[in-house]
């Protein structure tokens, strides 16, 4: 059976450390960005809020995902966000399928799909292109789900491998 393609940007669903739950932090949502949907990745604007990553080619580092999907926030808006440095997330393979041989392998994200406009999910998902330390995700394994087989838009489990050191609420 066929993987769907039904991206949903990034699901935080474990720790790689094996704790019992995820940190949580609220930030200040910057006045640049609209459209934000839950599972998007988000980075610091030049005023120290947060705002949703728009790059084709992921640009990093990150301070989190959102865990809010209400589709356009207001300026200044406080918005919860799994800013956990040991967090595991969940997301959509690109339609190049990734192998086996490929874990470990860092690999880009693609930040410029705009928000379900229906279900407010982030429509987010994993490039097949080799990334630097810097600008992306180390893929951890695939997703336990069943069905769910190292082809076109697998489900993934992968690690921020460039994070905001000390994320922490704005």
């Amino acid at each position: 059976m066929a993987n769907p393609n039904a991206p949903f940007g990034f699901k935080p669903i474990r720790s790689a450390t094996g704790g019992a739950s995820l940190s949580v932090s609220q930030y200040k949502y910057s006045s640049t960005s609209a459209r934000i949907g839950k599972g998007d990745l988000l980075i610091l604007d030049g005023s120290g809020q947060v705002k949703k990553e728009t790059s084709a080619v992921s640009v990093g580092p990150w301070v989190g995902v959102a865990l809010c999907g209400s589709g356009v926030i207001s300026a200044a808006a406080e918005i919860p966000v799994c800013d956990d440095q040991n967090a595991i997330f969940e997301v959509q393979g690109p339609t190049a399928a990734l192998a086996l041989t490929d874990l470990n392998r860092i690999v880009k994200v693609d930040g410029s799909p705009a928000a379900d406009t229906n279900t407010n999910l982030s429509q987010m998902k994993l490039t097949n292109t080799a990334a630097t330390a810097s600008n992306g995700v180390r893929l951890v394994r695939l997703a336990n789900i069943p069905g769910n087989t190292f082809a076109a838009y697998q489900k993934l489990e992968v690690a921020f491998n460039s994070r905001l050191a000390g994320s922490a609420g704005v």
